[in-house]
């Protein structure tokens, strides 16, 4: 319909007869446009549901990409009839056909590369999803009626699309810190929800192997911490913390900064290794600040109030990532708190005992239950009712060890690991600490 108004008013204002294929050409051009504009807004929901993403630049790539091919496939099908009939002659025309081709990919690649554009989101809830389908079947029905009916169905399918896309409140319990361990088999990755909703991720997991692994084709920043904190609503992270440089703590990280775009980066003392170089660069290029932190500097996470104890000031790294670097925080709500050791070892264990409170209701056990960690005297002192370890299942190196699990036990310590148990959550309520559904 549109297109035959724009058709009638053309021909009477420059002549249809001395312009068709022009004519012809632009009207087709706009129908397109009108089409992928219709496609773009009604593909949403299945985007936001299967990929986490919504891109702003799909549409300005088709102004561009539409034309060219409307130019391409008739250059493309006339150089296949001329490789039959005179194939010297199909070469001109394959020239065009692969220049046209290379131009639409070159022109694809560069909105591509603008990150402003392209944002991860979470998954819609229920009845984002019901509304979308039902906002979208009124618009199908609407559009076939009168003028004023069809704006009425383009203001249905925009409405649609916003729906499935619009922020949902962060999914936590309001009244107390939530520490969830989430399953990354053999690594670490934990994240702190504070009851105001500020939110800390420490250490994004990744594979052993130290920091020099080779890449891998699975990206465990991208394909399972991302999914954990987008089930929970997170759009933006407040801070991102690294244990240290090893890469079953570090790996999903680069991932996890391009996500959600932290306002801060803390690490402790670390080598400066190729990949951990590679992490403060990126987080540099994102906007993200960048904040060593050492034993005895304290900072607000919220409600809750996080505490440094390692590594010690004058601590020096050695020239490759070590357990022994890692960032041990202490984060508290009210009466309560949470140890997080990452990877630290006894030497590390033995500095903390000059610490005055250490004592902790949920300990993070050290070194995914390795018995270089968790020594005897650090877990009297730390007494904490609860404990979760984070390791895999059937892991290589034996974690957790039964030395480890049974002084745990004579402790009477409540012990949940990731390796059997998957994703493991607490809630800190000031006063007591429970074990809470992850989902």
């Amino acid at each position: 319909m549109i297109a035959q108004r724009l058709q009638r008013a053309a021909s009477r204002r420059i002549g249809w007869e001395v312009f068709p294929w022009t004519v012809r050409f632009g009207l087709r051009c706009v129908e397109l446009l009108v089409v992928s504009c219709v496609v773009e807004m009604a593909m949403t929901l299945p985007m936001a549901i299967y990929f986490h993403r919504i891109t702003v630049f799909a549409l300005p790539v088709n102004i561009f990409i539409l034309p060219l091919l409307a130019v391409l496939m008739p250059a493309a099908l006339l150089t296949l009839v001329l490789l039959v009939v005179w194939s010297p002659g199909a070469v001109v025309l394959a020239a065009a056909a692969a220049f046209l081709l290379h131009l639409g990919v070159g022109l694809v690649g560069i909105f591509g590369s603008f990150s402003l554009g392209d944002f991860r989101i979470p998954a819609p809830l229920l009845w984002q999803v019901l509304a979308f389908c039902f906002l979208l079947a009124l618009a199908m029905m609407l559009a076939r009626g009168t003028c004023r009916q069809r704006r009425a169905a383009w203001a249905a399918l925009v409405l649609a699309a916003f729906g499935a896309v619009m922020p949902r409140p962060v999914d936590h319990p309001k009244d107390a810190l939530l520490v969830e361990a989430i399953d990354v088999g053999q690594g670490d990755s934990l994240l702190l929800i504070a009851p105001d909703g500020k939110t800390m991720l420490v250490d994004g997991g990744g594979f052993g192997g130290g920091a020099r692994q080779g890449p891998q084709d699975f990206d465990i920043g991208e394909e399972v911490v991302s999914p954990a904190l987008w089930a929970r609503g997170i759009r933006h992270l407040d801070v991102v913390a690294l244990s240290h440089a090893h890469s079953d703590h570090m790996g999903g990280l680069p991932a996890v900064l391009r996500n959600f775009h932290p306002l801060e980066l803390w690490v402790g003392n670390n080598p400066p290794v190729a990949a951990y170089d590679a992490l403060l660069d990126e987080a540099k290029q994102l906007g993200v600040t960048v904040r060593p932190l050492r034993a005895g500097e304290a900072r607000h996470f919220g409600d809750a109030d996080v505490r440094v104890l390692a590594p010690l000031p004058d601590y020096v790294p050695g020239p490759e990532p070590a357990n022994n670097d890692s960032l041990v925080l202490q984060v508290a709500f009210g009466k309560t708190s949470v140890l997080l050791e990452g990877d630290a070892e006894a030497p590390v264990e033995r500095a903390m005992l000059a610490e005055p409170n250490l004592q902790s209701t949920l300990l993070k056990v050290g070194h995914h239950g390795s018995v270089s960690s968790t020594q005897p005297d650090f877990l009297a002192r730390v007494a904490p009712q609860w404990a979760v370890i984070s390791c895999g299942l059937h892991n290589r190196y034996g974690h957790p060890r039964e030395e480890v699990l049974s002084e745990l036990q004579n402790a009477r310590v409540q012990t949940y690991s990731t390796d059997v148990q998957g994703a493991q959550c607490f809630a800190l309520d000031g006063t007591r600490a429970d074990a809470v559904p992850c989902n």
